[in-house]
């Protein structure tokens, strides 16, 4: 998008993105409240946090000058918080485990992200990307290394034996 500002983009992007640090790794957590019966409570509180953020998201752009990144960066707050304050502990609670169960599953995304944002910002510093080429070599590379880093941070032992299992019986 040439004719648009590229650092108010970036601005927007990773703000939008933030919410998802903490969301990707609890994300299947959101059908427990499916399985379950229990929808009803999990559309409230999205309905109670969609509110809140437009009240917030309205008194950011009232108060602050920071525009159109408010909308944004709000927005990803309140779910975050929404996803630590209900998601998690109900989620559990719902199937019977200790509410605090999945919290350590917030902290090992949080600790993967590092490695894998500290990863690409070591591969640039032997990677150019000025084309389309090596964006999308640097890309691959990236991917292909961040998919072996997440497999040794995210998967327990037994996890990992199931999986090279299955690549046993299924060769």
């Amino acid at each position: 998008m040439p004719s648009q500002n590229s650092v108010l983009l970036q601005q927007l992007s990773v703000l939008y993105t933030l919410s998802f640090l903490l969301m990707v790794g609890i994300m299947p957590l959101w059908s427990i409240f499916v399985i379950v019966n229990k929808t009803r409570t999990n559309s409230d509180t999205v309905i109670i946090s969609g509110v809140i953020s437009a009240i917030l998201t309205l008194a950011a752009l009232k108060f602050t000058n920071l525009g159109v990144l408010a909308i944004c960066g709000v927005s990803s707050i309140v779910a975050i918080f929404r996803n630590i304050i209900f998601v998690v502990p109900y989620s559990a609670k719902y199937i019977g485990l200790k509410w605090t169960t999945f919290f350590p599953l917030i902290f090992l995304t949080i600790f993967n992200f590092v490695v894998e944002f500290t990863l690409g910002k070591v591969l640039l510093h032997f990677m150019t990307v000025d084309s389309w080429l090596s964006l999308a070599t640097a890309v691959i590379i990236f991917g292909l290394l961040s998919i072996v880093l997440s497999f040794v941070i995210l998967l327990n032992r037994k996890e990992k034996a199931y999986f090279f299992n299955f690549l046993k019986k299924n060769k």
